[in-house]
């Protein structure tokens, strides 16, 4: 990652660095962010935790705007609220998806050992580190891509139900 940065440094120039620089968050890329620098230390344990945190981040964000806009009296019910949530799962899911695996991808070294592809300096499977990252993957897939699979085979599952009801889609 650090050599792609210094490539796109010489060949871009302001205001390109900042749209790719922003455009990286989508990746939920936190290294652009540089938490490290409030945190005070780097720690890839505290930069996965905050990978894995962006999502719901934004999600109280957006919730809280659109609540916001219903207390100034716009007519928004549970369901657009809940509409609002999927769309962005909808936009984000292979960002979540991919970022939730990142410890579980591991590139060869030439000693014989094997390190994570996005930050080499961690030795997979053989260090406490790893052992940490590959737990809060575990977590992460649990949370993203099994999660929202599950929730959208739950609603394929009920729609013809929801629609025979006479409610539609409305789930509550």
């Amino acid at each position: 990652a650090a050599a792609s940065d210094v490539y796109k440094r010489q060949v871009w120039k302001e205001p390109v660095l900042s749209l790719l620089d922003a455009i990286s968050l989508l990746a939920f890329d936190i290294k652009v962010i540089r938490v490290e620098c409030a945190l005070g230390a780097d720690s890839p344990v505290n930069n996965y935790i905050m990978r894995l945190a962006v999502y719901p981040f934004f999600a109280l964000i957006l919730l809280f705007f659109v609540l916001l806009l219903r207390t100034g009296g716009y007519p928004i019910d549970k369901d657009r609220i809940l509409n609002s949530q999927g769309l962005i799962v909808l936009i984000a899911y292979i960002s979540l998806a991919l970022s939730a695996v990142l410890p579980l991808q591991c590139v060869p070294n030439p000693n014989g050992t094997s390190s994570m592809a996005s930050n080499p300096g961690v030795v997979c499977w053989e260090s406490d580190l790893h052992a940490k990252l590959a737990s809060l993957s575990i977590l992460g897939i649990l949370m993203y891509p099994v999660t929202m699979l599950s929730l959208v085979i739950y609603i394929t599952v009920r729609q013809p139900a929801l629609v025979a009801s006479g409610q539609g889609l409305m789930l509550a």
